[in-house]
Parts: C-alpha cells; structure tokens; sequence
C-alpha cells in the first residue's frame, strides 16, 4: 500500500511514499519544513521524505540479528 497526500477535501491524491517502502510504519513525524520521518520497526529502519514525495531516504537502518 502506497502512503498519500491529498487535499483537505479529498482531491489531488498522489502518492508520496511508493507501495511496499514502508513494512509497518509508526510514529509519523513533520520537521515544519517540508519532510516527514518514520520508524519501521519490522523494516530495521527509520526513514524520511520529502512532501512531495522526493528524496526518501533511510536514515538508519539495522541489519537483522543486531539488537543494539
């Protein structure tokens, strides 16, 4: 499933994140300046976008096995 941006009343949906990037996302967050941050705790990774869906990147990510 794709995550999405529209407007207040629906429209101009477009997707912002592409399906299958984020595994099960949390803790959705807004810097104020125009990107969003997650945590992905199944995908070992805390992540951000832009808002107009350019330039997602892993900030961090964990390889399996390592519980530091």
């Amino acid at each position: 499933m794709a995550q999405c941006a529209m407007r207040l009343d629906g429209s101009g949906q477009r997707d912002v994140v592409p399906p299958g990037v984020i595994t099960t996302g949390k803790q959705l967050a807004s810097d104020g300046a125009g990107c969003l941050y997650w945590s992905d705790r199944e995908g070992r990774r805390i992540s951000r976008v832009r808002l107009d869906g350019s330039g997602l990147t892993d900030l961090v990510v964990n390889p399996p096995g390592d519980i530091s």
